[in-house]
């Protein structure tokens, strides 16, 4: 999916995919800053004290073994976006995620005492019009897309996931998702 949204001039971070440890840590020296993800459910070990989870987490130690792992340059974030797709429209939330050290790598981490704040957000029509060639491009008509919005203003495309839940960007921002997927549907 990375290929295809640099394709379509998406700005993608720099991502190593490998099980080679020293392609590994090539890549650790190489960047300020790096995050790794888990490319299954189930946890990865990465040395002998670490093992990747179903979270992103910031990671800075060698390593020594290493089965297909995911790493990706930290980004510099302002904030992230959660965008749901759902047939050539979009339905966007910022998510304040970096405001807070709990939650600043991964949203995820969710802080129930002080919630992010995730108000409604307008996508560019420039960042649309690429985010819809991708979709097309993969022939998905529905999916939840993850970006990142830099310091420096940057829109970071990061994953989209084809089976994405849309309660987050629906219930915070009053889209009201639910009946907008009703409607396709009955009407497909």
């Amino acid at each position: 999916t990375l290929f295809w949204a640099k394709f379509f001039n998406l700005d993608v971070p720099t991502t190593l995919l490998t099980n080679n440890p020293e392609d590994a840590n090539l890549f650790l020296k190489q960047q300020i800053a790096v995050i790794t993800k888990a490319i299954t459910e189930a946890f990865a070990p990465i040395n002998t004290t670490m093992a990747i989870g179903g979270n992103t987490a910031t990671f800075s130690e060698s390593v020594t073994v290493l089965n297909p792992a995911l790493f990706q340059e930290k980004l510099d974030k302002a904030y992230e976006l959660r965008i749901f797709y759902l047939n050539g429209q979009f339905y966007a939330s910022a998510i304040f995620s970096q405001l807070d050290e709990q939650t600043s790598t991964d949203f995820r981490n969710y802080n129930y005492k002080i919630p992010n704040r995730t108000p409604p957000y307008k996508l560019p029509a420039v960042v649309k019009e690429k985010l819809h060639q991708l979709m097309q491009k993969l022939d998905m008509n529905s999916g939840s897309i993850d970006m990142v919005v830099t310091k420096d203003k940057r829109y970071v495309f990061l994953e989209v996931n084809p089976i994405g839940q849309f309660k987050q960007v629906s219930y915070p921002c009053n889209y009201y998702l639910e009946k907008e997927v009703a409607k396709y549907l009955s009407n497909a």
